[in-house]
């Protein structure tokens, strides 16, 4: 982020937080006094969380930020006494309403989550339940708490469903979690943390995996109620620009400790530790420089070509009247040139990742076909299939849940050369010496299991697993979407340098505009199933022409 950037976001933080914003009116909601928070591992005890000190007043939104393993998340569980068994408060006080949360019994918390304090955590498919319909979800939060019965239940869960921009609400909600899309599962999450209005909301990484439109409806929900209700939200989030425009306060954490806070406008006009300085340079920018022209191997065949690409659903109908089909995916053409990165950019449930998985054989296509280097692949056989993808290979939003947990490091990045035949011990260790070399990672990371990684550390075996086979596309589906800005800067730096070594070309699906037009040689804007418009980033993010792409790039958080 230059300077001038700078300048503008806190002018922009200042009109929209003007000093008495969120003004500290009497006893704070939210008070955390001397927070110390440790984890047993072992025989050793690790500090997680040392002296930390927030307060979040009535009507105001307080930005907890800083990287991966800074300990965001840990005060925020901490918060809500949801900390792992091995975890434990080691000195400070929680205090809500001037009650000193901390000291209560378990079952006055079990009283107090939900209605007293509202959480939306990161992943939904950890918190939703995958054998209840998300509506009886939803319905549940609110009948434990007494706040609706029966038929009212109902109408209040369409509403909610409707309110966070889940389409056909009332069809939706008799449906399962694996029937959403990523996206729609973080929006029910985000349903349920608001249907108790509760006085405090915890709200961590909310809109990670929300396209901007659906985050600017969210985040205004948020706003209301702070505005009407005087709820407090405690925003843990690694977007800086969304936590400037959305922030009355921020506080900075790096290496458990609190190293810095103050107003939005405070921290972003003037920052004053060199972490927070690292935070603010990293941040993506919309009016970065696009990429050089491209080259004369990149204007050759096209490596990729889809040709009208459709994928239909049956629908379990509810009702006579309710369509029995869905169509995900509808007449998609385009092609992936040789060493260039091609996006696809667009809502959650807009078909993205449907129309990706088509293209690596994950999932059946109704009609149209994939070329892959003038080769038919929806006409291949199984063999063929299998030979085909040695030659593409994905990168998934979350490596966590990609990567097996009980394969070491080596072990996951050798799974695919084992699976095409290679076992010979010295060809493999060679081979993840210098994959491991090639995407940053010492050595020493070989034998360590993905628990012991962090974010981004996964995310480079993730990429170093799908270089193993020396591929020649990479689909890379929301790869930076859950890492803070430090690593996101890393990762993307990573794969423009592994792209130009190798000749790569990506098919690299993101909702975030400041990403794909950092990274991107052409873009293709997606909106229910269909291509709506496409260009360079350098024409698009100048001149939109679709209405959909103009309010994509509206509600982007400025900075």
């Amino acid at each position: 982020m230059s300077a001038g950037e700078v300048t503008q976001l806190s002018e922009r933080s200042t009109a929209e937080h003007p000093a008495d914003a969120g003004a500290n009116v009497g006893a704070p909601v939210l008070r955390i006094a001397g927070l110390s928070v440790a984890f047993q591992v072992g025989r050793a005890q690790l500090n997680a969380v040392e002296d930390v000190t927030i307060e979040v007043y009535a009507g105001q939104t307080v930005a907890l930020v800083g990287e991966s393993g800074s300990g965001k998340t840990t005060t925020a569980s901490t918060v809500n006494r949801l900390l792992p068994e091995n975890g434990v408060i080691t000195a400070g006080a929680i205090l809500l309403d001037g009650e000193d949360i901390a000291q209560l019994p378990e079952s006055a918390m079990v009283r107090l989550r939900g209605a007293g304090i509202g959480l939306v955590p990161q992943d939904p498919m950890s918190n939703l339940n995958p054998l209840m319909r998300i509506g009886a979800q939803i319905a549940e939060a609110l009948e434990v708490h007494g706040l609706s019965k029966g038929a009212k239940t109902t109408a209040k869960v369409v509403e909610l469903l409707d309110m966070v921009g889940i389409p056909e609400p009332e069809r939706r909600a008799k449906q399962f979690p694996h029937e959403f899309s990523g996206g729609m599962r973080q929006r029910a999450l985000i349903a349920m943390g608001l249907a108790c209005r509760p006085k405090l909301l915890i709200a961590d990484e909310p809109t990670s995996a929300l396209d901007v439109t659906v985050q600017r409806k969210v985040l205004d929900q948020f706003a209301e109620l702070t505005g009407k209700l005087g709820t407090a939200v405690l925003l843990i989030t690694h977007d800086l620009s969304l936590a400037a425009e959305r922030a009355d306060r921020i506080v900075v954490m790096y290496r458990g400790r609190v190293v810095e806070q103050g107003t939005a406008s405070e921290v972003f006009a003037n920052p004053r530790h060199d972490y927070t300085k690292q935070l603010l340079a990293a941040i993506p920018s919309l009016s970065s420089p696009t990429r050089a022209p491209v080259s004369a191997v990149a204007q050759s065949a096209p490596l990729v070509t889809v040709q009208g690409l459709t994928k239909v659903y049956p629908v379990r109908r509810a009702a006579r009247d309710e369509p029995q089909t869905f169509t995900a995916v509808s007449e998609v053409t385009f092609d992936i040139p040789r060493a260039q990165t091609v996006s696809l950019v667009g809502e959650s449930g807009s078909g993205k990742s449907t129309t990706a998985n088509m293209i690596l054989g994950l999932e059946t296509i109704t009609s149209g076909r994939v070329l892959f280097d003038g080769h038919d692949i929806t006409k291949a056989s199984r063999a063929e299939l299998f030979a085909f993808r040695r030659r593409m290979q994905p990168v998934f939003q979350d490596p966590f849940a990609s990567l097996d947990p009980r394969r070491s490091v080596a072990e996951s990045i050798a799974e695919p050369l084992k699976v095409h035949g290679v076992h010979d011990k010295v060809k493999l260790a060679t081979k993840v010496a210098q994959l491991l070399d090639d995407v940053a990672l010492s050595q020493q990371m070989a034998d360590r299991l993905p628990h012991e990684l962090s974010g981004g550390q996964r995310q480079r075996v993730a990429i170093a697993r799908a270089l193993a086979l020396e591929p020649e596309l990479v689909v890379l589906d929301e790869p930076v979407s859950a890492l803070d800005v430090l690593v996101q800067a890393q990762i993307l730096e990573l794969l423009a340098g592994l792209q130009t070594r190798h000749g790569l070309s990506y098919l690299f699906i993101s909702h975030d505009l400041a990403v794909v037009r950092q990274i991107s040689d052409y873009v293709y804007v997606m909106r229910r199933g269909e291509i709506v418009e496409s260009g360079t980033p350098a024409e698009l993010f100048a001149a939109p022409q679709h209405p959909y792409t103009q309010e994509l790039l509206a509600a982007i958080p400025r900075h």
